[in-house]
């Protein structure tokens, strides 16, 4: 918030960056009730128009290439499948595995995005920010879908690291700009 009013110029990408923290603390509440599928459907609406808001963030500053894009979906893709194959929870809700689809590709295009910056340090931030709340949904679809909880420590730390990586990344954007 303290940069939309140190930079007004850079309003409207900030805001998409306000908007995503928003729709995260409302994908948050839902996966924190997780009863039903409902829940966990909802929570990854939410989680995935916060994404939108990363993703039209890093599109302002970087662009995509194609080329990286279909590079970076190529192992998602795999694992996508994999998932699919094995979870039946996924299998017997196909709203459930559309849903988990167009997450997987809006996290690679976020990603992609990302991969091409223009090598400054806000910029690396943001990418190892965006890398830190992938794994840590990797590690989200393990827990909800296998049960596994070995990994269920490092899902909040990496969430919450990325969030302040992000809003570190913009302060350090911001200040190289001047």
């Amino acid at each position: 918030m303290l940069a939309i009013t140190q930079f007004p110029h850079h309003n409207w990408e900030l805001w998409w960056l306000v908007i995503a923290f928003l729709f995260s603390i409302i994908g948050d509440f839902f996966m924190k009730r997780l009863h039903s599928n409902k829940e966990l459907k909802l929570g990854i609406i939410f989680f995935l128009l916060a994404h939108m808001g990363f993703l039209v963030y890093s599109l302002r500053h970087n662009g995509l290439v194609w080329w990286v894009f279909l590079l970076t979906i190529i192992p998602f893709a795999f694992i996508a499948v994999r998932f699919y194959q094995t979870a039946t929870r996924l299998q017997e809700d196909k709203y459930l595995a559309g849903f988990g689809l167009v997450y997987i590709i809006m996290s690679c295009a976020t990603l992609a995005a990302n991969l091409t910056h223009n090598g400054e340090i806000g910029a690396w931030l943001f990418l190892l920010a965006i890398s830190c709340l992938i794994v840590s949904d990797l590690l989200i679809a393990f827990r909800e879908l296998y049960g596994n909880l070995k990994t269920n420590y490092f899902i909040m730390p990496l969430y919450y690291l990325c969030h302040i990586l992000i809003a570190y990344s913009v302060i350090v954007r911001y200040l190289e700009c001047g």
